[in-house]
């Protein structure tokens, strides 16, 4: 079983951009969604993606969301430094 890396390992790691390696983690996201077109009230879709070490930014997270879902639609400038 291999030992987990100490924290000056893993700064080390951080500082000349080495991806960590870590078990992909199930997370949760409560996404509101509102379809004008339909009538249909606003609701709030939960919905599920798994995230690794490689998806640091609300927007990686954003992107996996909509290859499940595509129908997800949302504004992505912060990719060009615009958040």
């Amino acid at each position: 079983m291999a030992a987990e890396p100490t924290p000056s390992t893993l700064a080390a790691l951080d500082s000349i951009g080495a991806p960590r390696q870590s078990k992909p983690s199930l997370r949760t996201f409560k996404i509101y969604r509102y379809d004008p077109e339909s009538g249909a009230a606003p609701a709030i879709q939960t919905m599920r993606v798994e995230l690794d070490s490689s998806d640091r930014m609300l927007l990686d997270a954003l992107m996996k969301l909509k290859a499940l879902d595509p129908s997800l639609s949302f504004r992505r400038s912060c990719r060009e430094g615009v958040c």
